[in-house]
Order: C-alpha cells, then structure tokens, then sequence
C-alpha cells in the first residue's frame, strides 16, 4: 500500500481552519484571483500613471518682451542648434576632464605579482588546518 500525503494546497486548508480558526471558505469565493489577472491589473495601473505623470507639451515659443535683447525660450519639441553648437567654457573643460580621466585608466596596470609579495611580507602568516588527535 502507498502512503499518500494530502496535497500541499490542502494542507495549507486544515492548518489555517484548525491551528489558527479560520472559516470554511465558499467555494465560489475559492480563485477568484490568479497571478496573470493580478499583474494584468498591475500592469494597467502603471500605463495610467505613467500617462497622468508625462507632461503636455509646450507648442509655443515665447519671445523676450524687449525685441532687441535676442533672448528666446525654445519648446521641447524645437532645436535650438546656436545654443547647442556653442558650447561654453565649464562644458569644454569638463569635457577635457572625462578625456584625461579615460586616458589615465587606460595606461592603469596592476602588477598583481608584486601586490601579492608585499602583502605576504605586511601581514602574517596564514596558520595550516588544525589536527584533531
């Protein structure tokens, strides 16, 4: 004769109905969740609050109120290829900066040999396995 456990599910069952007195639950109100209708309502949520969170898109472009001064403000959707095209000086030197940063970790090289011989001479010595008599 094989022994037969009861299925985990049920299991799970009698131990919330007899340990921590939980009801019988109806057998209609049984799955009426499952994981692909919980993430497809996940899911839904996220793209109205991504759709709520984005901003509208300004269509205007606005103009100084003083006509000589050449002050413009552009929209996200226009260019404004002067003021990209001229870059100012912290950007430039900035730009240096992440060019010599690159260059230097490219020439870096770690001569691992002569870290190991260093620290094998700084730190002490690694006692062997203990022997159990």
């Amino acid at each position: 004769m094989e022994n037969k456990e009861p299925a985990t599910e049920e299991l799970i069952e009698t131990f919330f109905k007899e340990r921590l007195d939980f009801k019988e639950v109806p057998e209609e109100m049984k799955n009426i969740m499952n994981f692909d209708s919980l993430l497809k309502r996940a899911e839904l949520k996220m793209k109205k609050k991504k759709q709520e969170l984005e901003p509208e898109p300004v269509i205007t472009k606005v103009i100084d109120e003083e006509e000589g001064s050449g002050s413009e403000f552009y929209t996200d959707d226009e260019e404004c290829d002067s003021i990209e095209s001229e870059p100012d000086e912290e950007h430039r030197k900035f730009k240096a900066f992440l060019q010599d940063k690159a260059k230097e970790q490219d020439d870096f090289a770690l001569d691992f040999e002569e870290v190991l011989d260093i620290l094998d001479d700084a730190l002490p010595e690694i006692p062997g396995k203990p022997q159990i008599q």
